[in-house]
């Protein structure tokens, strides 16, 4: 007789808002379900503290499992190295794959993206800076575990990696009205600029 899984959410006290209000709030039912739904395909494909680490970490933990359930549904015959290394790889002909989630947050100290205060004014300046770091910070602390786990062995440097970010943690991040935020972190684009000839 196969030993059902259990469910993803833990009951007891938690840190993480989004984990809690999904978990307790009635307006977060179908939310729960859907997160429940990836949890039975992903479970296999979890580290032994994923759960736990949800009540802290929701976001980071609930893109993980998407972006391996999605992958599995496009076909993705996923493989988990272990504790070290990305998350997970696939096998694409000879090559494989590595597949990394991250979901930065707002970070800390003076270069921490500000939060939405209730009562202040609405029009404020948007904080490219900051919000550009989140993502390069991302990167970089990626590329660190990519290089250990080159080292290691467990990757090869033939190997393919992709890394998924997701800015839903950074706010205004999703929002640029120019150029995505992610197109600037990452390509060598400068600010942009208008032209005014005067005739």
């Amino acid at each position: 007789m196969t030993e059902m899984a259990a469910p993803f959410f833990i009951e007891g006290s938690c840190d993480d808002l989004a984990y809690k209000n999904t978990r307790d709030h009635p307006r977060g039912s179908e939310d729960k379900c859907f997160v429940e739904k990836l949890w039975d395909r992903f479970q296999p494909f979890a580290g032994p503290h994923f759960r736990e680490d949800a009540r802290n970490h929701f976001l980071q933990r609930f893109w993980e499992m998407y972006l391996g359930v999605t992958l599995l549904e496009r076909g993705f015959d996923l493989h988990r190295h272990g504790d070290e290394g990305p998350e997970f790889y696939a096998r694409v002909g000879t090559r494989r794959i590595w597949f990394e989630a991250v979901a930065p947050g707002p970070g800390t100290g003076p270069d921490r993206v500000p939060q939405l205060e209730f009562g202040s004014p609405i029009a404020k300046d948007v904080p490219t800076e900051q919000i550009l770091l989140r993502f390069t910070n991302a990167l970089a602390e990626k590329q660190k575990r990519y290089s250990l786990a080159l080292g290691k062995g467990i990757v090869c440097p033939n190997d393919s990696y992709v890394l998924a970010i997701n800015s839903r943690g950074i706010r205004h991040a999703p929002e640029s009205n120019t150029l995505p935020f992610f197109v600037q972190a990452f390509l060598p684009f400068s600010p942009l600029t208008q032209i005014i000839h005067h005739w």
